[in-house]
């Protein structure tokens, strides 16, 4: 797929498209959060006022040992309590205690893991996420222990969004 710019062409890579889309996603969310529409909680038909934070995370990858990062220009959400490498997958995990459901999960690889062709696959839960490292030269999972990602200045960047939901007498009232 083609685009024109002035008088030259630019190749538009799908990773592009869903990245726009993901974008979209999440100004969508925050919109919604900022709105803060009342929602009925399926299982208990609760009605309830909700709305989306945002939490995150940079690991550090120098040793075998990921490590948060964490200085005068980096943090780490105070949710997350810990960071290790599965024994037998090879995946990331990274432990954290959210207050609600996982709305988006987004794992960025930063320049130095981007320049080896290293992307990230995210899968997230209440209590803990995993992350799955691909190797695009090589095309096969690889473990996030690995040499091919450590580095001295090998970092990924984690973030999630999730709800927040607290119980609204007013909404309640308004939905009756």
């Amino acid at each position: 797929m083609c685009y024109k710019v002035g008088m030259t062409r630019r190749r538009v890579h799908p990773v592009d498209i869903i990245g726009s889309v993901v974008v979209a996603g999440i100004i969508g969310l925050s919109v919604h959060a900022y709105a803060g529409i009342p929602t009925v909680l399926k299982d208990t038909g609760t009605v309830v006022q909700s709305s989306n934070a945002a939490d995150g995370c940079i690991i550090r990858f120098q040793t075998a040992t990921p490590t948060i990062l964490e200085d005068a220009n980096h943090g780490c959400s105070e949710r997350i309590t810990s960071v290790y490498v599965d024994a037998v997958s090879g995946n990331l995990v990274i432990e954290h205690a959210h207050p609600g459901r996982i709305v988006s999960c987004i794992a960025t690889p930063d320049e130095t893991l981007a320049a080896r062709g290293i992307i990230i696959g995210c899968s997230a839960g209440l209590d803990k996420s995993v992350y799955t490292f691909y190797s695009t030269p090589t095309n096969a999972v690889i473990r996030a222990d690995s040499t091919a990602v450590r580095g001295s200045s090998s970092n990924a960047w984690f973030q999630w969004l999730h709800e927040v939901v607290e119980p609204s007498a007013s909404a309640s009232a308004s939905l009756s």
